[in-house]
């Protein structure tokens, strides 16, 4: 299971964690191309890995748990959205939660209010987000 969460977490899979959220600036930003549209802008946002690489993610809001659990190849980033302040707490691959159960557990204790997926079956990408948003 690879996943990154809050070191104060009590949820039950700390023996898993890789990396822990700690004072980050986060690096991320809506897409220009997308700055004329209300409606695609609250869909998709851009996170910057710490290769620079930059990966575009559809948004989740967190009562739509079940469609980013049941995704199979992609990484999630549980976000904290209030107002213009968007913060990145968790990133963990998908495919590997058995219902969305586990994923709104995690979301709740953590205060997610959206789910970022970049749908992606490349080795890296995990690594590369969570070492830029989590470190």
């Amino acid at each position: 299971m690879s996943l990154a969460y809050s070191q104060s977490s009590t949820f039950g899979v700390r023996l898993h964690v890789d990396k822990h959220y700690r004072n980050q600036r986060d690096k991320g930003g809506e897409l220009s191309s997308l700055a004329r549209t209300q409606s695609l802008r609250d869909r998709f946002f851009s996170w910057r890995g710490l290769s620079g690489q930059s990966y575009v993610c559809s948004i989740f809001k967190s009562g739509e748990d079940a469609f980013v659990a049941d995704i199979t190849l992609g990484v999630a980033i549980g976000v904290v959205r209030s107002h213009v302040d968007v913060r990145a707490l968790y990133v963990t691959q998908l495919g590997q939660y058995d219902n969305c159960a586990q994923l709104r557990e995690i979301g709740r204790e953590l205060g997610v209010n959206e789910w970022h997926v970049h749908f992606s079956s490349s080795d890296g990408v995990f690594e590369d987000l969570t070492g830029s948003l989590l470190s």
